[in-house]
């Protein structure tokens, strides 16, 4: 037994400095390749960060033309409010004086009293 223990002794004496440093190899070759992933993330941010900041150049210059275009669609809205307003209180008022209109439409017409044949 005693020499199992010591034969366990003399290889574990040999690997543990040969394993710890393909540990530490792995380690180090980890530690490089999150180095390069951290670098390329930080060049991606950069990328982004310039590229928003020329969307956010482009959107202040579109505030005014989109005031320009918001402030003809009112306008447009406005006017075709009134004229529906207006088109419908035109018809109220045909519709409540038809008699008078019948009337004047009939006399212009049938004024003469002659060889018309009118509504009778």
């Amino acid at each position: 037994m005693d020499a199992l223990l010591e034969l366990l002794n003399s290889v574990s004496t040999l690997l543990i400095p040969i394993l710890s440093v393909i540990a530490l190899y792995f380690l180090i070759y980890f530690l490089i390749v999150l180095i390069k992933l951290l670098k390329k993330l930080h060049q991606t941010v950069e990328s982004v960060d310039r590229s928003l900041n020329i969307v956010e150049v482009y959107l202040d210059q579109m505030k005014a033309p989109v005031n320009t275009i918001t402030n003809i669609s009112r306008g447009v809205d406005q006017v075709g409010a009134f004229s529906e307003s207006f088109v419908k209180g035109l018809i109220e008022i045909l519709i409540s004086n038809m008699s008078v209109l019948k009337d004047a439409i009939s006399s212009f017409f049938y004024k003469d009293g002659g060889d018309d044949h009118g509504p009778e």
